[in-house]
């Protein structure tokens, strides 16, 4: 087995885990912030409308001028971001100003910091790339479990900026050691066009793939938004992103771990069948049941397309944010569409079909467990 350098591996996941733990906690946890931004569905699907336009604009910047991007994104957006978080906690700060100080910002800064991070981990050699990739998923589980647990306005605050700040920081120093040299971070779109479009079409369809899974995780989410269902939901995901790094990892050590996504997708495709089914009629246990396995299997296809989009960086020498803001593009947008089918879930009942109730009285396990609705976990802010 090769060796690694620890030193920057540990750095680098770590840095990457809280830029993945804050996308997290200011996405889907809703009163993380305790900024008020209407209901739940509304947040939710304001922050899927952010990531639309920030993973679009990333990627059309990225065709055009890769420098610039670069140097907005690491030294120009976090701190606007860290500075809009901190201003949005001052008692003058209400209304739509805090929500845009307090949320809107914070989030495009968590996208713009998961891309740089990704730039950053990409640019080393494809070995040490995967390794901190799986690490970071694994320490994104501890992180996000660990400070979701806080509450209280000022110190949600508190922690989101020292978070940031931590970051931040870790990025700046690791972005100093980058081998600008190597093909991914010296050749643009317009020099190295017939690259992107080869690299593009190699993993097009596992990115679509992973996309079904993000679309019905839309439908599923804006159902159980309001129910402790969402408990078990965002716990599943986060499970399956811890142990699935781990196993990885694991089979690493002994042996080459190559799998192929469309076998995957092949296998999880009567999932999918079935989900489409039964989601219309499953209520109560099933419907968690059901949304959990659907979440699990998100969260491991998200792991595997971003797996796979360092290896097309590395093997057609192209740049690594192209890769990641296609997929978070796509996913994301599925993601969108599913949430839209599933606000629009009560209209089966006037064909004699009982929507998913959102408000239904808990009861059996759910309300036992109604205590824990607070999860923030989610597969990366995708």
């Amino acid at each position: 087995m090769k060796l690694f350098d620890a030193g920057k591996i540990i750095s680098s996941s770590l840095g990457m885990a809280v830029a993945m733990s804050l996308s997290s906690l200011f996405l889907w946890k809703s009163d993380w912030l305790s900024v008020p931004s209407g209901s739940f569905h509304g947040s939710h699907g304001m922050g899927i409308v952010i990531g639309i336009v920030t993973s679009a604009a990333v990627m059309l910047w990225c065709s055009l001028s890769r420098q610039s991007l670069r140097r907005f994104g690491m030294q120009v957006v976090p701190p606007i971001a860290l500075a809009s978080l901190v201003v949005s906690g001052l008692p003058v700060v209400q209304g739509s100003a805090q929500w845009v100080l307090g949320i809107a910002i914070p989030v495009i800064g968590s996208y713009t910091l998961m891309f740089s991070w990704f730039y950053v981990v990409s640019l080393r050699d494809i070995e040490g790339s995967l390794m901190t990739l799986l690490f970071a998923w694994v320490v994104s589980f501890f992180v996000r479990t660990f400070f979701e647990s806080f509450t209280g306005a000022a110190v949600t605050l508190a922690i989101s900026a020292t978070l940031m700040s931590v970051c931040w920081g870790l990025l700046l120093v690791q972005a100093r050691q980058l081998d600008l040299t190597s093909p991914m971070a010296s050749s643009s779109f317009s020099a190295n066009r017939v690259s992107y479009v080869h690299g593009l079409a190699s993993f097009w369809r596992s990115v679509l793939y992973c996309g079904t899974f993000a679309f019905l995780g839309g439908v599923v989410r804006f159902l159980a938004v309001d129910t402790t269902a969402m408990t078990f939901i965002n716990y599943s995901s986060a499970l399956a992103g811890l142990f699935a790094p781990i196993v990885l990892m694991a089979l690493w050590r002994f042996r080459t771990v190559r799998y192929n996504i469309d076998g995957v997708f092949r296998l999880a495709f009567p999932l999918i069948v079935v989900a489409l089914g039964i989601l219309p009629f499953a209520a109560g246990i099933p419907f968690v049941i059901l949304a959990a396995l659907l979440y699990m299997t998100y969260s491991f296809l998200s792991l595997s397309v971003q797996a796979l989009s360092i290896q097309i960086s590395h093997d057609y020498g192209i740049d690594p944010v192209f890769c990641l803001s296609f997929q978070t593009l796509v996913c994301v947008v599925a993601q969108g569409v599913g949430y839209l089918l599933g606000a629009c879930a009560p209209a089966g009942e006037s064909f004699g079909v009982p929507p998913l109730c959102r408000h239904r009285p808990r009861v059996g396990v759910l309300s036992r467990l109604g205590a824990l609705r607070h999860a923030g976990a989610a597969p990366l802010a995708i």
